[in-house]
Protein backbone atom coordinates (compact mmCIF):
# COMPACT_ATOMS: atom_id res chain seq x y z
CA UNK A 1 0.00 0.00 0.00
CA UNK A 2 1.33 3.44 -0.87
CA UNK A 3 2.19 5.55 2.05
CA UNK A 4 -0.23 8.42 2.52
CA UNK A 5 1.28 11.81 2.89
CA UNK A 6 -0.18 13.96 5.60
CA UNK A 7 -0.51 17.45 4.27
CA UNK A 8 -1.05 20.37 6.52
CA UNK A 9 -3.47 23.13 5.73
CA UNK A 10 -0.46 25.38 5.10
CA UNK A 11 0.92 22.90 2.51
CA UNK A 12 -2.42 22.84 0.69
CA UNK A 13 -2.63 26.62 0.84
CA UNK A 14 0.92 26.97 -0.53
CA UNK A 15 0.12 24.58 -3.39
CA UNK A 16 -3.00 26.60 -4.22
CA UNK A 17 -0.91 29.80 -4.30
CA UNK A 18 1.68 28.15 -6.61
CA UNK A 19 -1.05 26.88 -8.91
CA UNK A 20 -2.68 30.30 -8.99
CA UNK A 21 0.65 31.92 -9.88
CA UNK A 22 1.26 29.42 -12.70
CA UNK A 23 -2.25 29.93 -14.07
CA UNK A 24 -1.85 33.72 -13.91
CA UNK A 25 1.45 33.52 -15.83
CA UNK A 26 -0.13 31.26 -18.42
CA UNK A 27 -3.09 33.61 -18.86
CA UNK A 28 -0.78 36.63 -19.24
CA UNK A 29 1.32 34.81 -21.84
CA UNK A 30 -1.81 33.83 -23.75
CA UNK A 31 -3.09 37.40 -23.55
CA UNK A 32 0.19 38.77 -24.94
CA UNK A 33 0.09 36.23 -27.78
CA UNK A 34 -3.52 37.11 -28.60
CA UNK A 35 -2.74 40.85 -28.58
CA UNK A 36 0.14 40.29 -31.02
CA UNK A 37 -2.14 38.32 -33.33
CA UNK A 38 -4.84 41.01 -33.10
CA UNK A 39 -2.27 43.67 -34.00
CA UNK A 40 -1.11 41.68 -37.02
CA UNK A 41 -4.71 41.10 -38.13
CA UNK A 42 -5.57 44.79 -37.76
CA UNK A 43 -2.55 45.71 -39.87
CA UNK A 44 -3.54 43.17 -42.53
CA UNK A 45 -7.13 44.46 -42.48
CA UNK A 46 -5.89 48.01 -43.13
CA UNK A 47 -3.79 46.76 -46.06
CA UNK A 48 -6.73 44.85 -47.54
CA UNK A 49 -9.06 47.85 -47.11
CA UNK A 50 -6.55 50.12 -48.90
CA UNK A 51 -6.14 47.59 -51.71
CA UNK A 52 -9.91 47.22 -51.99
CA UNK A 53 -10.32 50.99 -52.24
CA UNK A 54 -7.59 51.20 -54.89
CA UNK A 55 -9.18 48.40 -56.91
CA UNK A 56 -12.61 50.06 -56.71
CA UNK A 57 -11.12 53.29 -58.07
CA UNK A 58 -9.39 51.38 -60.86
CA UNK A 59 -12.61 49.55 -61.74
CA UNK A 60 -14.51 52.84 -61.82
CA UNK A 61 -11.94 54.32 -64.23
CA UNK A 62 -12.10 51.24 -66.46
CA UNK A 63 -15.91 51.33 -66.52
CA UNK A 64 -15.89 55.05 -67.31
CA UNK A 65 -13.42 54.56 -70.17
CA UNK A 66 -15.42 51.62 -71.50
CA UNK A 67 -18.59 53.72 -71.53
CA UNK A 68 -16.78 56.59 -73.28
CA UNK A 69 -15.58 54.28 -76.04
CA UNK A 70 -19.03 52.87 -76.66
CA UNK A 71 -20.80 56.23 -76.60
CA UNK A 72 -22.93 56.97 -79.68
CA UNK A 73 -23.90 60.55 -80.38
CA UNK A 74 -26.91 60.77 -82.68
CA UNK A 75 -26.75 63.45 -85.36
CA UNK A 76 -22.94 63.41 -85.43
CA UNK A 77 -21.45 62.06 -88.63
CA UNK A 78 -19.01 59.28 -87.95
CA UNK A 79 -16.35 58.33 -90.41
CA UNK A 80 -16.89 54.80 -91.68
CA UNK A 81 -14.31 52.30 -90.53
CA UNK A 82 -12.90 49.57 -92.66
CA UNK A 83 -13.90 46.42 -90.82
CA UNK A 84 -12.55 43.40 -92.58
CA UNK A 85 -10.76 40.23 -91.63
CA UNK A 86 -7.46 41.87 -92.54
CA UNK A 87 -7.96 44.71 -90.09
CA UNK A 88 -8.63 42.39 -87.18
Amino acid sequence: MPQEKNLSIQDVFDEIIRSKTEITKSIKASEANILLKIGALQERLEQVEKENSRLKEKLEILERNSKKKSLIVFGLNEEPRDISLGSI
